[in-house]
This record gives C-alpha cells, sequence and structure tokens, in this order.
C-alpha cells in the first residue's frame, strides 16, 4: 500500500500534467510529460541501482553508470551535488 506522502505526490503529478497540457494544448503538453516520465523513470532506476549495490558486500568497488538515450550520463554514488 503507497504511504500517504506518495500519493500526495501522485496527485500533485496528475495536477501538474493536467496544468501543462491545458497550458501548452495536447500535443505539446504531451511531449513534456513524456520527458518528465522519463526523467523520472530513470531517476527510479538508477536509485534502485544504487540501493542494491549498497547491500552487496563487493559495493566498495562496484560503480553504476546509467545512461538513458537523450539524457546526461548519471553522476557515480557519492558525488551528486
Amino acid at each position: 500500500m503507497p504511504s500517504r506522502s506518495e500519493l500526495l505526490a501522485f496527485a500533485a503529478g496528475i495536477r501538474y500534467a493536467l496544468e501543462v497540457v491545458v497550458r501548452k494544448g495536447l500535443d505539446r503538453g504531451e511531449e513534456e510529460l513524456r520527458e518528465l516520465v522519463e526523467a523520472l523513470e530513470y531517476a527510479a532506476y538508477h536509485a534502485t541501482l544504487e540501493e542494491i549495490l549498497r547491500s552487496t558486500p563487493f559495493e566498495r568497488g562496484a560503480e553504476v553508470r546509467v545512461q538513458v538515450k537523450g539524457l546526461p550520463p548519471a553522476a557515480p554514488a557519492g558525488k551528486r551535488d
């Protein structure tokens, strides 16, 4: 079951999507929302990989760099701004 904060974040995302489509029109709004979803999926995928690596005994020597077409490479774990 999703937490309260997850449900509120999801509701905020839907509200944002509606505002973007209304403000920019269907075609441009859809394009912007697709880019946002891809960025969120990229961040979730990278966070999942970091979580898996942290739980492994060889974590100190491992480095994961996720590259998604059209997005810049992720910073290595521990080197984020």
